[in-house]
């Protein structure tokens, strides 16, 4: 009775300064209206789902990334804070309580990152642009979205690890966020195909948009049997190709190369070895007979491109070379960033901080908008901070320690990843600590030549962290992982009897 009463007020509450502020928006934007009724309505809906609004952390996230960014943030992380915010509230009126899920080695990680975080804003304090435009105020250094991610990604750690699930509403909460993954992520590439298809230069274009829809079909399938049922079903080998043709057909180098390592560390996991070799086999056979019937040529542009990084492929000299510009263009970036000569990092040890000049940042903008510098000059990246290295990113942020730090971690991730879902392997949960846990290995190989940025790359490993927090908790209510030593169990009447 007091849960809904209070449910009810203040729902009432935010109805009443939300339909000011709607009014308001609506006389300068009518987008920015909608936007403010979808929000008041997701958090009307929030506040009425009381006790059970943990599902929203599962099943809004997908459909929030069909939302536009508010302030250059995704609306999940507006959710997070609204649902750690709603139940503390319900926790300080007494109707829930909070919980701390155990992984140590997680809870460490996230301190040690707060701690190089907090330092580097110390050392060298930054804003961004939305701030700075909202409150009128000018800095000498602007961050973009470093610290506000940080502290967003923080905010959906704490929800997965305080928050407490329904053990028997879990799984059927999982099985919607796949569902809403597949679809939100297949509408977010058609919506990113239209625009690509519409450009005049649209066939040699690269075509990533589905990338994540394909990894997400090719953990689902591949986690659901064993590897020789799936070979003799068609319905796997249709998802399986379709999963393997998002990637090839990108145009991305890097997406193939990514896709490659989460193949082998999926198949690492299932412990399924000859599928590794019975892949390869076919894979090189593939290539070998395209290559010696001189059929790559053949292929779409974006097929050739990806397969540029095996070298010696006969493809399309322009598009080799295209390739290999790209690399060069790249590579004589980073070693201007290892030369200390060069004095683009400051400090190797603790890092030069998240910030750029805000003034070079504004002068660089008006002269690519002007047309007096061509956008891509190497001197204007590396000044920006456009290194296309997660390596050389973080090393100018954060420093040496930052990388030894950040590198450890993701080592930490892929080694209790690996724990989790071995265990896991014969419980429905299978697929679905895989979908959320799995990819962060490929980065353990890949950190030095990925291209994420060190806040997109640190929003990624705190999502992961938190979801191994999740299932970890899950293996050992399953009883796949002990606390504390494994004993054997005697019953209670033979220990009285040996103690009488």
């Amino acid at each position: 009775m007091g849960s809904s009463i209070t449910r009810n007020i203040v729902g009432a509450l935010v109805l009443i300064v939300l339909s000011f502020i709607i009014g308001i928006m609506a006389a300068d934007s009518a987008k920015q209206a909608a936007l403010i009724i979808i929000a008041a309505a997701a958090t009307v809906g929030i506040i009425a789902m009381g006790k059970h609004v943990w599902i929203t952390l599962f099943l809004l996230p997908p459909i929030c990334r069909l939302l536009p960014d508010l302030g250059g943030m995704p609306v999940s992380y507006a959710l997070y804070t609204a649902v750690l915010c709603y139940w503390s509230l319900l926790r300080m009126l007494g109707y829930v309580n909070f919980t701390w899920r155990k992984l140590i080695g997680a809870d460490i990680i996230i301190i040690a990152l707060t701690i190089i975080m907090g330092v580097s804003f110390y050392r060298r304090p930054a804003s961004i642009d939305a701030i700075n435009n909202l409150f009128g105020i000018d800095t000498d250094y602007i961050a973009g979205r470093a610290f506000p991610v940080f502290v967003f990604s923080l905010i959906q750690y704490i929800c997965f690890c305080c928050i407490p699930f329904e053990r028997n509403a879990i799984l059927k909460c999982l099985k919607w966020n796949l569902i809403l993954q597949l679809a939100c992520t297949f509408i977010l590439g058609l919506s990113s195909l239209r625009g690509a298809v519409s450009h005049e230069n649209s066939a040699y274009l690269q075509y990533g948009m589905f990338r994540e829809f394909g990894e997400i079909i090719f953990i689902t399938v591949f986690c659901s049997a064993p590897f020789f049922k799936l070979i003799v079903s068609p319905k796997a080998i249709v998802a399986l190709s379709i999963s393997a043709i998002t990637i090839f057909f990108s145009g991305f180098r890097s997406m193939l190369a990514q896709f490659g390592l989460l193949v082998i560390a999926v198949c690492i996991v299932k412990k399924e070895y000859y599928a590794l070799i019975i892949s390869f086999i076919i894979g090189v056979i593939t290539i070998g007979l395209l290559h010696a019937s001189d059929s790559l040529k053949g292929l779409p542009f974006q097929a050739q491109r990806a397969l540029c990084i095996i070298p010696g492929l006969a493809v399309e000299q322009s598009i080799r070379a295209g390739t290999d510009d790209s690399t060069s263009w790249r590579v004589a970036m980073w070693k201007w960033a290892l030369d200390p000569r060069t004095g683009h990092i400051k400090d190797y040890m603790l890092g030069d901080g998240f910030g750029i000049e805000a003034a070079y940042h504004r002068r660089s903008v008006r002269s690519i908008m002007r047309g007096d510098l061509v956008y891509g000059d190497q001197k204007d990246f590396a000044k920006v901070r456009g290194w296309h290295s997660l390596f050389i990113d973080t090393l100018q942020s954060v420093g040496y320690l930052g990388v030894f730090v950040i590198y450890g971690a993701v080592l930490y991730s892929t080694f209790v990843m690996y724990r989790i879902n071995t265990r896991l392997r014969d419980t429905p949960f299978f697929i679905y600590s895989m979908l959320h846990t799995s990819r962060i290995s490929v980065l353990a190989i890949y950190f030095c030549l990925s291209t994420y940025s060190l806040y997109t790359f640190l929003g990624i490993l705190m999502s992961h962290l938190a979801y191994l927090k999740v299932f970890h908790n899950i293996a050992v209510d399953e009883g796949k992982i002990f606390k504390g030593k494994k004993t054997k169990y005697v019953p209670m009447l033979i220990r009285q009897q040996q103690q009488g």
